[in-house]
């Protein structure tokens, strides 16, 4: 970042005295307000494009973005009462070597063990990380799946137990 900023402050420079050097008044008037410009503007272009490239970078090099969107799929197409957090879910599957998804419910009740074990027999059988959520509680719940589709962990414990997962 510190050298975009530095690039677009010495190309700023080098413009004004260019054109200081070989202007009228009214082009060295024109040169000296986009080189201020340039100077204050330069830390909000870098940002903008930093964020901008690391959610392309999430969005579209995903090994996982065609299971998410098969998960995405399974959810619409079976009626399935939760919603998929998709970009939540690209960058928690960058960080593991399996697909890790986020799902919340999309009815304002509390999560029920038939509602996970119907989500997971309908999702495709890969290894991977399920963080159920519902919008009353904001209560969580991650469970971890194999190649055949079986629970493997279940966190946190005591929510777990509860539930009977």
């Amino acid at each position: 970042m510190v050298i975009l900023y530095t690039f677009f402050t010495v190309v700023a420079i080098l413009l004004f005295i260019a054109l200081w050097i070989r202007t009228e008044k009214n082009i060295i008037i024109i040169n000296t307000i986009i080189a201020v410009s340039l100077f204050f503007f330069t830390p909000t272009i870098v940002n903008t494009y930093y964020t901008a490239s690391d959610d392309i970078r999430i969005l579209f090099h995903s090994d996982h973005k065609n299971d998410i969107q098969v998960v995405e799929k399974t959810i619409q197409d079976q009626n399935l009462p939760f919603s998929l957090y998709k970009k939540e879910s690209l960058q928690s599957s960058k960080h593991h070597n399996f697909l890790a998804i986020l799902v919340v419910k999309t009815s304002y009740s509390k999560l029920t063990t038939e509602e996970i074990y119907s989500f997971i027999a309908k999702m495709p059988k890969n290894k991977m990380s399920i963080s159920f959520s519902d919008k009353i509680s904001g209560q969580v719940v991650i469970v971890e799946t194999v190649e055949n589709g079986s629970i493997t962990n279940c966190f946190p414990e005591e929510t777990c137990s509860i539930l009977q997962i």
